[in-house]
Order: structure tokens, then sequence, then C-alpha cells
């Protein structure tokens, strides 16, 4: 099964992630309309079990809104960049164990995000939906026009 999983893999990403290449941005925009199901999943799981509630307000609205906000953007935005210009990660993510890893810190940072209070956990969806779109869009816009190095020095 790990064979097939390995020879997947390297058939869908060529070996590595290159998100200047067509193949592998379209993956990672496939992937985040895979990431809005199971938010839309786990927001709906969690409000039907009561686990969140809209009452009692944050005493904060702003402190709110920086605990979703801030994670959302540095969990949407750094690992691409990461991924794409820092070459020995390569072998990890050839691993299904960090593909696992990243869900759970994902959602592990969502779920208490969504319960704390719900808008919060929505804030941190969708600038997290935002930054990695974004992210990858920059990095392969801006190798096709020549702002963003191309050139990915990965093994």
């Amino acid at each position: 099964m790990i064979d097939q999983m390995t020879s997947l893999g390297e058939w869908l990403h060529g070996g590595s992630f290159n998100y200047a290449e067509t193949n592998t941005a379209l993956l990672s925009l496939l992937g985040l309309g895979l990431k809005t199901i199971q938010f839309v999943l786990m927001s709906w799981m969690m409000a039907a079990t009561r686990l969140a509630t809209l009452q009692p307000e944050p005493s904060s609205k702003f402190f709110a809104l920086l605990l979703g906000a801030i994670p959302g953007v540095m969990l949407g935005a750094i690992p691409p960049y990461l991924v794409q210009y820092w070459d020995w990660l390569d072998p990890l993510n050839d691993s299904w164990t960090t593909g696992l890893l990243g869900q759970i810190i994902l959602f592990g940072t969502y779920s208490p995000l969504f319960i704390f209070h719900p808008v919060t956990g929505v804030i941190f969806a969708i600038l997290y939906l935002i930054c990695r779109s974004g992210m990858v869009g920059v990095i392969y816009i801006g190798s096709r026009i020549g702002i963003v190095s191309a050139n990915y020095t990965g093994s």
C-alpha cells in the first residue's frame, strides 16, 4: 500500500513539491476545497453536539479576532513558502506521517478556537484558506511572470 501511495505521490508531484508547476498548484487548490469541506463538517459536528455555543461573548472582541487571525495567517501562508524554497523539507513531504501531522495541527488548532467562540474559529478557517491559496497563487503566478524565483532547488 505504501509503495502504491509513493508512486501516486511521484506521479502527482513529479517526485517533489513545486508550486511553480501547474499540476502541483492545481492539486493544492483542490486540497483547499477539501479542507473547506472538512472545516464545514467539523463546525457542523461541534455545533450539533453543542461543544460550541455563541454564549457567552468573549470579554475582548479584539483578542478573539487576533486569536483566530494570527494562527490562520501563519498556518496558511508559511508552510507553502517553506516547502517551496527550503529543500531540506523535501524528504518530509513524501511521508504520509507529515501529512497526518499537518492535519492534526490544522484541525487541532481549529477545534479549540471554534469551541472558544465560533466566530474565532471561522476567522481562523477563512484566513487560513485565503492565505494558503494566496501564497500558492503568488508562487505560481510570480514564477510565470518572473517576480518570484521558479528555480526550486529541491533534490
